[in-house]
Order: structure tokens, then C-alpha cells, then sequence
């Protein structure tokens, strides 16, 4: 994404169910091929033909078999600096990963040297401003260099866990590893809650980024305000974020300047887990 080349066009098929393999198929192996014909063929003063696109499908045999077809652009690089502008720092790159999975990430060496990937998937389930809002938590691991903190920690633990393996007993070292690696996934978590305030303090998409929370919950299916749920999504392995019902609620919290100090995060954290755990034991 650049200022030549700023917006995203997605084209979404439905089709009959019985043919998705053999058409999915065809895509795979013609998908350069497609994809140019279609942007040459059907975009036409930043917006998509669909009439063109379905001669295009016609030509590979499957026009029979869509069911719906339906088109979206999204101007990623105006959401780009405006959220610069909110965070006061240089646009990152952004490169833009064509699967459906929705999905966002930052990488970062610098403020001023680092880049957002967004998926697809991501961009065709958003409208504009919830989009925004997933972003704006991009941004705010850049500015508050959250990717070079989580590297620190990842390389501690593991330093520490060669000591233990070479100077402690076997049966200390198997003790620390699962302590070890619980702790270190239970406080990188704190820092997406940072991320969720300080995208919704800098940008104020504190509704628009309620609002993607809920939609993602309801996507996956996700229920983990019950209590035993709500512990385990504060004490999962290999998973940086926290429950998401716990994240909703803080967010509805309101945010200040305050409330972005890590100090005052993990207090309020560590009283969610103390109250799962009490509603657990008194259920």
C-alpha cells in the first residue's frame, strides 16, 4: 500500500457448494492470471465492474456455479496517515496478505522503521471505521515498542531456562518450563490491553473498537466470561491476548491518560483473575 497504490479491491464469490473444490482449484492455478484480467478488464475509476469480472469468470467455466458476487475498496493508505497523524509518528509500511483469515500484525525495529500486515479476510469483514480501530492497536505497539519488549522477554526466558537446564536437577528444570513459559504468555498479555486503551485514547475508536471485539467473539464462537473460561484465556500458552469478554468490559471502562500505565493495566488484570477465581470457587 502507497499513496499510488492505496486502496484494497476485494471481489467475494459464493458459490454452489458441490463445486467450491473444482472451482477453488481452477482459481489456485489461474490466480495471477484472474486477478490481472480482472483488474485490467473490470477496475475502472477506482471501482470494479462486477459485470466485467463475471465475463472474466465466464471465460473459465464456472459462471454457472456463483451464486452471489459482490465487490469492495477500501483506501487503506487515507486510514494509514490519518492514524500517523493521532500517533504522531511516520506511517509504517503496509503490506496487505491475501487470505481470508482475519488478521492483523506490527513488526517494528523503530517507530520510525516498522510495518503492519493486514489480511484480506480482515479487510472484507470490517467497515471502515472498525478497521480503523484494528489498526489503531497496530499503531499503538509500534509507539509503545511492544514488538521489541516481547522480543527482551521471549530472549530472557530463554536464557533463563539455559540456566536452569545446566546448573538445576532435571526435576527443577521440568518445573520451570511450564512456570516459566505461563508467566511470560500471562504478562505479554497486559500489553495487547495496553494497545486496546491506547488505540482507543489516541484515535477515540473506543465504540468502533467495542464494537470489532464483539464481532470477533462472535465469529469464533467465543464465550469466556465464565469463570473457568476466563481463567484459562489468561493463563493459555502460546496465546499473547487476553480473554476477550475481559478486554470488552475494560475497554467499556472508558480510558484516560492514566489508565495507560502498565502498573494500573496489570492491578486491574490481576483483580479480574483474583474475582474468576473467586466466582470459581464459590459457583
Amino acid at each position: 500500500i502507497s499513496k499510488h497504490n492505496r486502496k484494497l479491491f476485494i471481489v467475494e464469490l459464493v458459490v454452489r457448494s458441490n463445486k467450491f473444490n473444482k472451482i477453488l482449484n481452477t482459481v489456485l492455478n489461474y490466480r495471477k492470471k484472474i486477478k490481472g484480467e480482472i483488474f485490467h478488464r473490470a477496475l475502472r475509476n477506482g471501482k470494479i465492474d462486477l459485470d466485467e469480472v463475471l465475463k472474466v469468470l465466464g471465460s473459465y467455466g464456472f459462471l454457472d456455479d456463483v451464486i452471489l458476487i459482490k465487490s469492495k475498496a477500501v483506501d487503506m493508505y487515507s486510514i494509514l496517515t490519518e492514524l500517523s497523524k493521532d500517533f504522531g509518528i511516520k506511517a509504517p509500511r503496509m503490506v496487505i496478505i491475501n487470505t481470508a483469515t482475519p488478521n492483523a500484525a506490527a513488526a517494528s525495529f523503530l517507530p520510525g522503521r516498522s510495518a503492519i500486515a493486514v489480511t484480506v479476510g480482515l479487510a472484507s469483514m470490517l467497515d471502515k471505521k472498525q478497521l480503523k480501530a484494528v489498526l489503531a492497536h497496530e499503531f499503538s505497539h509500534i509507539v509503545n515498542m511492544d514488538p521489541q519488549l516481547i522480543f527482551s522477554l521471549i530472549s530472557l526466558e530463554y536464557l533463563l531456562r539455559i540456566a536452569f537446564i545446566v546448573n538445576m536437577p532435571i526435576i527443577l528444570g521440568l518445573i520451570y518450563m511450564p512456570v516459566s513459559i505461563t508467566i511470560l504468555f500471562f504478562i505479554i498479555k497486559f500489553l495487547e490491553i495496553r494497545a486496546d486503551l491506547t488505540a482507543a485514547y489516541r484515535s477515540g475508536c473506543l465504540r468502533s473498537l467495542i464494537e470489532t471485539l464483539r464481532l470477533i467473539e462472535r465469529r469464533k464462537f467465543v464465550n469466556d466470561s465464565e469463570p473457568l473460561r476466563r481463567l484459562i484465556g489468561w493463563f493459555r500458552w502460546f496465546d499473547t491476548h487476553p480473554p476477550l469478554s475481559y478486554r470488552v468490559e475494560r475497554l467499556k471502562k472508558g480510558v484516560s491518560k492514566e489508565a495507560l500505565r502498565l502498573r494500573s493495566i496489570f492491578l486491574d488484570g490481576l483483580r479480574d483473575v483474583a474475582a474468576s477465581f473467586g466466582r470459581l470457587a464459590f459457583k
